[in-house]
């Protein structure tokens, strides 16, 4: 897995800055290095939703099978941290901006 460039310069993005960019549910950002405008690709958007609601729906899976609550909260939390780690990751950036279907 490896983190997002920049299409214009090939500049890599930190982890900490894109996870900063999936905190403001942003889809655009510019590129510290040349100043291109760029925005999320459409598979990425859909990676990024899928991903995060994974624990959403593995922890309702986890209370229908009648595991306590308390230990599907705990996973929940788990898978939770895991998504936002992974997150980064699954970005790509393109220059012009795509429709989600």
């Amino acid at each position: 897995m490896n983190l997002p460039k920049c299409c214009k310069c090939n500049h890599e993005f930190s982890w900490g800055s894109v996870f900063r960019i999936s905190l403001k549910f942003s889809q655009e950002i510019k590129c510290p290095k040349c100043g291109t405008k760029l925005y999320l690709t459409m598979k990425s958007r859909q990676k990024m939703s899928l991903t995060t609601s994974m624990p959403l729906v593995i922890s309702l899976v986890l209370q229908a099978f009648g595991l306590p609550f308390k230990f599907t909260m705990l996973i929940f939390l788990l898978f939770l941290v895991l998504a936002m780690i992974v997150v980064p990751f699954v970005y790509s950036f393109v220059d012009k901006e795509e429709p989600l279907w």
